[in-house]
């Protein structure tokens, strides 16, 4: 499904989902993009998670806290979770293949 979308329609989907975060990810120098990659493959594991970004728990608390008041509460629930690993796939396609649209 990604692969056959245009360019300005993945852009959009990835906007839709991901823009508040990447923006915040790039005005501060925050992490909350790859925490939310991390969170999402480790399937809402919380000490996986941390484990893995090398962060203590606190910290990850934190940063679940600011995504959850962006994504909503239930961000890990179908089909809200679908949507958001769909932007997240479409972000790094367009990372690799056309990354002078990414501005945001």
């Amino acid at each position: 499904m990604i692969l056959r979308q245009d360019h300005a329609t993945l852009l959009q989907y990835v906007k839709d989902y991901l823009q508040e975060i990447l923006l915040i990810d790039q005005k501060n120098g925050n992490d909350l993009y790859q925490t939310l990659c991390v969170y999402l493959a480790c399937n809402g594991a919380k000490n996986d998670t941390a484990e893995q970004l090398f962060i203590v728990r606190q910290t990850l608390y934190k940063r679940i806290e600011r995504l959850e008041n962006i994504l909503g509460a239930d961000f890990l629930q179908a089909p809200h979770r679908l949507n958001i690993e769909i932007a997240v796939k479409a972000y790094e396609l367009l990372k690799k293949t056309a990354p002078d649209i990414l501005r945001f």
